[in-house]
């Protein structure tokens, strides 16, 4: 195109990343990702299993995931956000 500048930039370099992984199952999911060598916490809660919302981590990874019940979760009504389908076959 002409008139438009390409600058030679290098890519920053990333070393951390969290997804946010709905789930409607916290304790299969957390059993799965364990398996793959996560650690899981849950904010506020006294198992992670038992939580609305789960972090897990490994290796600089971040796994957040919320339940359908979880405020996280909430769309800007108050209502309970639509978990996708590929969190829904867990």
């Amino acid at each position: 195109m002409t008139g438009q500048r390409t600058y030679d930039i290098p890519l920053g370099r990333l070393f951390t990343v969290a997804p946010g992984i709905p789930t409607t199952d916290m304790a299969r999911t957390i059993e799965h990702y364990q398996r793959l060598g996560f650690t899981f916490s849950a904010p506020g809660t006294a198992t992670a299993a038992e939580a609305d919302f789960a972090i897990g981590k490994r290796d600089g990874v971040e796994l957040h995931s919320p339940s359908p019940a979880s405020p996280r979760m909430m769309t800007r009504s108050g209502t309970p956000a639509a978990v996708s389908a590929s969190a829904r076959s867990w």
